[in-house]
């Protein structure tokens, strides 16, 4: 499974004891009407119970240069409340509350659905009430380490090429599990 190619995001939520946030790098889109989106967090993990509670949460898909929140959301040690988001650039996010990464691929605004047990995961429906994109090249989670898209050919491969040259993903540093990514 760790040789899928998947985005890097921070979902996150806000609940009376403050904002919170995990990086995730299980985020589906599920449906297009009505505009649904699946996250997997394991079992355990403090990140699911505050979803759970809060029933609404933000996602701020990373760009390509955005490793170091990731980073940072990953780590399990990272302060709790809002001291996590002391080193992060953010704002509000108009329907929940719940903190937007600055400058990130795309901002979505969830609204929980229902929640499914899936082996030592559980799955989060969740439809989109709102959404934000911008260009830019994604942050990936593949093999474990953080990737990232350098270049891609716009234009159709040379007639003597069937597919086009895959060589251009560059890999990072691991990502560190953190207590609610689905590996």
């Amino acid at each position: 499974m760790r040789r899928i190619a998947s985005a890097v995001a921070v979902l996150t939520t806000r609940t009376n004891r403050g904002p919170h946030g995990v990086t995730v790098s299980s985020l589906s889109a599920l449906s297009r009407e009505p505009l649904l989106v699946g996250i997997c967090l394991q079992r355990q993990s403090a990140s699911l119970a505050l979803l759970k509670e809060s029933r609404t949460f933000a996602v701020s898909v990373l760009t390509a240069s955005q490793a170091e929140p990731a980073r940072r959301f990953a780590d399990p040690q990272r302060p709790r409340g809002r001291a996590q988001f002391d080193l992060v650039d953010w704002e509000p996010d108009p329907y929940s509350g719940a903190p937007l990464i600055a400058d990130a691929l795309s901002w979505l605004s969830c609204r929980l659905v229902t929640t499914a047990a899936a082996g030592d995961h559980e799955l989060l429906l969740a439809e989109v009430v709102e959404g934000v994109a911008r260009d830019g090249h994604p942050l990936l989670n593949f093999g474990g380490a953080m990737a990232a898209v350098t270049t891609l050919e716009a234009a159709a491969p040379p007639a003597h090429r069937a597919t086009p040259d895959l060589s251009t993903v560059a890999v990072d540093t691991p990502l560190t599990r953190c207590e609610g990514e689905s590996g």
